[in-house]
């Protein structure tokens, strides 16, 4: 079952890059299925716990995102991180899907309405990140 978390993920990356949306979505499905069966057993959840860590960012967003529901002191840190994180290996374009992704499931678990990333610094620095201040003055 985790492999085909894994192998759905990362197909569903594959054809979001080919911008084959119907393909997409059939990942995302199947990923999505897949998680909800993940999260029904202990084993399962733990597979995705162990997911945060792997190799491939959008694997460890989705794990995150889902392992956020039942630990949140697991998933806050991997999701904080990725706000931070440089992806070198994917696009620019990819790179802003991770961030939005995880910024989106940081301002849900704490309850932001603003979607301003500044609004994020005080409540993810008991989970050790520290996201640097934005300026937003000239936007004013």
């Amino acid at each position: 079952m985790v492999g085909r978390f894994v192998k759905a993920q990362v197909k569903n990356q594959n054809a979001v890059r080919e911008q084959n949306i119907p393909a997409a979505n059939r990942q995302v499905d199947i990923t999505m299925r897949t998680a909800e069966i993940l999260t029904k057993s202990a084993k399962g959840r733990l597979a995705l716990e162990t997911l945060m860590s792997h190799s491939e960012p959008f694997v460890r967003l989705r794990a995150a995102q889902y392992v956020r529901r039942w630990a949140p002191d697991l998933a806050i840190p991997v999701l904080g991180r990725m706000l931070l994180d440089e992806y070198e290996d994917i696009s620019v374009e990819e790179s802003l899907e991770m961030i939005i992704g995880a910024k989106d499931s940081l301002y849900l678990h704490f309850g932001i309405r603003s979607f301003d990333w500044n609004d994020l610094i005080e409540p993810l620095k008991p989970y050790g990140i520290e996201l640097p201040f934005r300026d937003r003055s000239k936007w004013s």
